[in-house]
């Protein structure tokens, strides 16, 4: 599952892309999930950031957080992820959506 932000272009500026993904591996078949800190692993929470911006630039894998997925319906779900990368500055630091998964 990936999430991405996207700065809009800032007009008569060069080298101003920006892009945040967050990166999530979940299997098909999903249950509930409450995930914190160091365990978020057990799924990859990744933050990627893509700039023109020295020594920010990169992957980190995502350590200070949580995650929760509840499952709604047979194959819908609600997650909630609260996160802090040490590593870089960042602007996406939660996201909350509603999702399927197709079997």
């Amino acid at each position: 599952m990936a999430f991405e932000y996207k700065r809009n272009h800032i007009e008569n500026t060069e080298d101003d892309n920006y892009q945040e993904f967050v990166y999530i591996e979940l299997q098909n078949t999903l249950e509930n999930v409450t995930l914190e800190n160091s365990n978020l692993q057990d799924v990859k929470v990744t933050f990627v950031k893509l700039c023109y911006c020295k020594g920010q630039m990169g992957a980190y894998k995502v350590k200070n957080g949580k995650l929760q997925i509840s499952k709604l319906e047979a194959s819908t779900y609600h997650l909630e992820l609260s996160f802090k990368v040490t590593e870089v500055s960042q602007i996406i630091n939660s996201i909350t959506r509603k999702f399927s998964i197709a079997n």
